[in-house]
């Protein structure tokens, strides 16, 4: 019996406990799977709408991405048109050119045709002028040619002082040669008009002395003629030399002229090609450029996110940067999340992000004082929770059997922890992480591997699905370039990108400025070859215009020859005729001086006036900027004073030749003039076309170029619009990255419950759906919670129970009941028990009831002291029974009649609660008493009647009051408050109520 006895109770306790562990755990179990499969559900909605919003934010980028290639596509468009204009309008500026050049070419072939038509008329009036006085004309000839020499020599001074002079004093300037040159035909036609006087006179006076000399023998006339004759034959042998001679340079201007227009074409044609290919450069760098600042922006904006930890949870940011501000220094260095301390190969990303999951957010951490630090500081500022690896805490795993046989398996690539790069020191977090995880190249692969390793191992695939230990199967599409390790690598991928474009635009600019130096040289050596080429053009014009007049003064010298010859034979029957010839000659000798004096007056009159217009247009000359037009219009003015020079000559040797044999020749150049004067007009007319060509090509250009700018300006209004898109653009793939992550993590969460389902239960979803428990709903969600949180409780203070103890009990207390008859003999010893405890629980009723009774009437006068009247009592519910009864309080404030307490406010039912307090004070006193804001409920009248209250008290009992109420604190001798001067630091503050205020009687007695 007394070893039954031993064991009956204790096994009865043990049944008991076994009972209720059992009832408890299958409690337990039922609410476990019920919220598991109401988080479940819940995670699967989430995950959907995660799913959504990532539809709604990748269809937002894709807009956004169609948006940009749109406007690129519009701008590349623009660029098109831009060059084909630009082409067009390169076109018709070489139309304009090569117009221009005809235009210049006309006109200096007008310019020829005038100057031999002049020329001709030159050389009829000098086949109308006799020659006498031969040698007197040319001495003032050469006079006239030595002041034009001094003229040109003073044009050509002042063409080199004034080359820089200012364009637009050209306009000026040709005005007033319009008008020198009116009075230089003034003077031209003055000076043949006098130079046919004085040939005239020179002639009668040579005919005179002629005659006179007729009058001599014959033999001294006959020598003085043949002496003349012997003088032009000597001179009409160097004028031939000389014509030979300008014949050969003519010729040799000739060659130099071809050799500088194939110079000209030479560089026009290199020209070309340099612009085109600077056209192409230059497109080509644009290109670049705009390849590059792409690139640049998105790295920029993915370092930016890193740097900002974009992407990864709220906690993990605040701790990051709270390190990085120096608050969490002292306790150890803080590493940063795991994602940015371990490099993984491009094509191994996805499987390594899929099987760190969040881990690749979680903090790395010197030890584990810094984890608590940091720990703390999320607690304190409620910025979240987040998971730290302490390095001196985590350890390496070990490598199973398990692993060793996946390595012999088809469609292995390798343990996940090798595929990652790390320093030595976070080697151990990784292994510990990865080292238990087996990357396999496709998900059949890795469905035939997990069967052959009984579910042990976790699996994961190159792109991203994941066999779970247990079975179950997570996957599906991945986004690819979003996770945190494939924005690194992306980073990287697109700094290597941009360094070698800029390395490229740097290569494209060297050459642009390298072409650019060529164009230079190209269109210098153009100009030069091109003044060159007008430089002798002057030149051959000027020899042509010599080889001509050399030429006529051969001919002159030639018929002068012939004359004196004619003469010779013709002496003998002159004679008679001579004397009254002489009588004649010298009246028209007189008339003649007359007239040149005429002549005189006027050349110098208008010599003067030409003066001074030569003053001003010198002057206006000296302040042109255009080289090439001051330099073609001193040349022509030195040409016109060489014209004038060999035109007198040429007069000079024409005076002396026969009259009836210049007749020919003056038909023979008014049909000459006849033929240049129909050139001349169709030249000018060619002119006039070619003119207007020109302005109508220029005034297409001109158009061309303002659409040429209104491209730009839609290019530029494009380029602005990209930019505001790139920024959309920014935002939309933020999102885009902030959803992948939100459904990675419900997708990580969701498979951590199957986990632990399994791990706690080894059941599936498909078997706790069989179980058909009640669904939990949002409305009992908090009361099962609650109630498996009981059950945890429970079980924690259960401890460990014995199954087995049920039936051991049954078996023993059956035993039990069979001896138990054998007692009798106890029961007396009970009733004494049992008379002793009545005896006890008699006094203990005598106790209670004088107690209850004091504290009943103390608190129906409290309760009028507080409330000002009203009735409040207590009274038991079984007054029979007083140690088990419960007590009911009955309160009814003044005009108030209540039956339930519940009735009253909550200030109301407070104050209640004071009375009683006070009433149970006043039976049994207490020196100390703390009170924990037991006024807060209160109204300010009320808070002020407990503070009055309170001070009844004062003399037997200290209270500390624990308040925010005015009221309460004004009743207090000490005041203590709590301040925070800084983060993390409190202050207490001290206030000595009755010390101040015997202060201020102080002084209020000293002022009165």
């Amino acid at each position: 019996l007394a070893e039954l006895e031993g064991r009956v109770g204790p096994l009865e306790r043990e049944a008991e406990k076994a009972r209720r562990g059992l009832a408890l755990y299958e409690e337990k179990k039922r609410a476990d799977v019920s919220l598991w499969l109401f988080d479940t559900k819940k995670i699967r909605e989430d995950i959907e709408l995660a799913r959504n919003n990532l539809k709604l934010s990748q269809n937002e980028l894709e807009i956004i991405d169609q948006l940009i290639s749109d406007l690129e596509a519009q701008n590349e468009n623009l660029y098109n048109k831009a060059q084909a204009s630009r082409a067009y309008s390169e076109k018709l500026l070489e139309d304009i050119r090569t117009a221009t050049d005809r235009l210049h070419t006309i006109d200096n072939e007008l310019r020829v045709a005038e100057s031999n038509f002049s020329h001709s008329a030159e050389l009829i009036e000098a086949a109308k002028t006799r020659i006498s006085e031969l040698e007197d004309a040319k001495k003032q000839q050469e006079k006239i040619k030595s002041e034009h020499t001094e003229k040109r020599s003073e044009h050509e001074r002042k063409l080199v002082a004034h080359q820089d002079a200012r364009l637009e004093l050209l306009s000026a300037a040709q005005k007033l040669s319009v008008e020198v040159e009116k009075l230089r035909r003034e003077l031209e036609e003055a000076l043949d008009e006098l130079t046919v006087e004085e040939n005239t006179a020179t002639a009668i006076k040579v005919r005179m002395d002629v005659l006179d000399n007729a009058k001599l023998t014959g033999t001294s006339k006959s020598a003085a003629i043949e002496a003349e004759i012997e003088k032009y034959e000597k001179e009409g042998e160097e004028l031939r030399l000389e014509a030979e001679r300008c014949d050969k340079s003519t010729e040799g201007f000739k060659k130099s002229i071809s050799e500088k227009e194939q110079i000209i074409d030479g560089a026009n044609s290199a020209l070309e090609k340099l612009l085109t290919e600077r056209e192409s450069i230059t497109a080509e760098l644009n290109s670049k450029r705009v390849e590059h600042d792409t690139l640049v922006e998105r790295a920029d904006a993915l370092t930016r996110m890193n740097d900002h930890f974009e992407g990864y949870a709220e906690s993990i940011k605040f701790v990051m940067r709270e390190y990085s501000a120096g608050n969490l220094n002292g306790h150890g260095k803080i590493h940063g999340p795991l994602s940015s301390l371990i490099k993984v190969d491009k094509k191994y990303i996805t499987a390594v992000e899929t099987a760190l999951g969040s881990s690749l957010q979680n903090i790395v951490v010197d030890n584990e004082d810094t984890a608590k630090a940091a720990i703390r500081a999320l607690k304190r500022e409620g910025a979240g929770r987040a998971t730290f690896y302490p390095i001196t805490a985590i350890k390496s795993a070990t490598e199973t059997d398990e692993i060793r046989e996946a390595k012999k398996l088809s469609g292995y690539v390798g343990r996940a922890d090798t595929l990652v790069t790390t320093d030595a020191e976070y080697k151990g977090i990784v292994e510990w992480l990865l080292l238990r995880t087996v990357v396999f190249d496709n998900i059949d692969s890795a469905a035939d591997a997990a069967k052959r390793l009984k579910y042990k191992v976790k699996l994961v695939t190159l792109d991203g699905q994941i066999i779970n230990a247990g079975g179950a199967f997570t996957g599906g599409s991945a986004k690819r370039d979003s996770g945190i390790l494939s924005r690194l690598n992306t980073v990287s991928e697109l700094k290597t990108r941009a360094t070698a474009l800029d390395k490229d635009i740097k290569s494209l600019e060297k050459k642009m400025s390298s072409t650019d130096g060529e164009i230079k040289d190209a269109k210098e050596r153009l100009a030069e070859a091109t003044q060159d080429k007008e430089f002798l053009l002057s030149l051959s014009r000027s020899q042509f215009a010599a080889l001509d007049n050399a030429n006529a003064k051969y001919d002159a010298n030639r018929e002068i020859v012939e004359r004196l010859k004619s003469d010779l034979t013709s002496l003998a029957g002159e004679n008679e005729r001579a004397d009254t010839e002489l009588l004649s000659l010298k009246e028209d000798y007189a008339a003649a001086n007359e007239r040149i004096a005429a002549l005189k007056e006027f050349r110098v009159k208008k010599s003067e006036e030409q003066g001074v217009l030569d003053e001003k247009v010198d002057e206006l000359n000296s302040k042109a900027n255009d080289e090439y037009i001051l330099s073609a219009e001193a040349k022509k003015d030195v040409e016109s004073v060489d014209l004038l020079i060999e035109s007198v000559d040429l007069r000079i040797a024409e005076l002396n030749s026969d009259v009836e044999q210049q007749r020919a020749r003056i038909l023979e150049l008014e049909e000459k003039r006849k033929n240049i004067d129909k050139t001349k007009s169709d030249s000018v007319n060619e002119l006039d076309n070619l003119q207007k060509e020109i302005d109508n090509l220029m005034q297409k250009r001109a158009e061309i170029e303002a659409g040429n700018d209104e491209f730009d300006q839609e290019m530029a209004s494009i380029r602005i619009k990209m930019r505001e898109k790139s920024s959309s653009r920014q935002l939309a793939y933020e999102a885009v990255i902030k959803n992948e992550n939100r459904l990675s993590h419900l997708e990580e969460r969701q498979d951590k419950l199957g986990s632990q389902l399994w791990d706690d239960y080894e059941i599936t979803y498909e078997d706790a759906i069989g179980f058909g428990y009640p669904a939990v709903t949002e409305e009992n969600h908090d009361e099962i919670e609650q109630h498996r949180s009981s059950c945890r409780a429970k079980l924690r203070a259960l401890g460990n129970y014995n199954p087995g103890a049920i039936d051991e009990y049954a078996e023993v207390k059956t035993r039990y009941d069979a001896l138990n008859t054998q007692f009798v003999d106890l029961t007396s010893s009970y009733d004494e028990l049992t008379d002793i405890i009545s005896r006890l629980e008699n006094e203990m009723r005598v106790s209670f009831v004088d107690a209850f009774e004091a504290i009943n009437k103390n608190f129906g006068i409290t309760f009028k002291e507080l409330f000002g009247g009203g009735n409040a009592e207590l009274s038991l519910t079984d007054p029979e029974d007083v140690l088990t009864s419960g007590i009911e309080i009955k309160a009814a404030p003044p005009g108030k009649i209540i039956k339930n307490l519940s009735l009253l406010s909550g200030g109301e039912q407070s104050f209640v609660a004071i009375a009683l307090l006070f009433a149970i004070l006043k039976v049994n006193p207490t020196p100390f008493c703390i009170l924990d804001e037991i006024e807060a409920a209160l109204d300010e009248v009320n808070v002020y009647r407990f503070g009055e209250y309170i001070k009844r008290f004062g003399d037997g009992t200290q209270f500390i009051l624990i308040t925010h109420r005015r009221g309460t604190m004004e009743i207090g001798d000490r005041l203590y408050g709590v301040t925070m001067p800084q983060r993390g630091i409190s202050q207490a503050i001290e206030l000595n109520v009755n010390e101040i205020e015997g202060k201020q009687k102080e002084l209020l007695d000293g002022v009165l």
